[in-house]
């Protein structure tokens, strides 16, 4: 949890765009991410997530792969800047019918290596 307090602080002080916070063995996220609003790109692959605070809604980068997600955040549908999210090698089984109606925004969509068998046919008209 040390790492990961420096981590959130020189992301603070600096003011980056760019968080990365890999292999940390992370269960979960600071409340205070959220206000990170300079935050364009967050990478927080190889973790234990399960479930995630509410973000900047400045992303436009997200990549949640290798980690333990059986269901899509709902945080993540409030991030209308998002332009690509990862969420590959999880355990998701479905994506809710609502997921596209408000990342408008999205181009790039990774879910590879999940359990998701079957898509709703509503997802075609995104």
């Amino acid at each position: 949890m040390h790492d990961l307090n420096v981590i959130i602080l020189r992301a603070i002080t600096t003011q980056q765009k760019r968080l990365t916070i890999r292999n940390k063995q992370l269960y979960y996220l600071p409340n205070s991410i959220e206000f990170l609003h300079w935050l364009v790109v967050l990478d927080i692959r190889s973790n234990n997530l399960t479930n995630l605070p509410n973000l900047p809604k400045t992303l436009e980068i997200l990549n949640l792969g290798h980690n333990w997600f059986t269901t899509i955040p709902d945080s993540i549908i409030l991030l209308t800047s998002l332009k690509s999210i990862s969420i590959y090698s999880n355990q998701l089984q479905t994506i809710p019918n609502t997921f596209f109606e408000h990342l408008i925004n999205l181009e790039y969509l990774n879910l590879n290596h999940n359990y998701i068998n079957t898509l709703d046919n509503s997802i075609a008209k995104y």
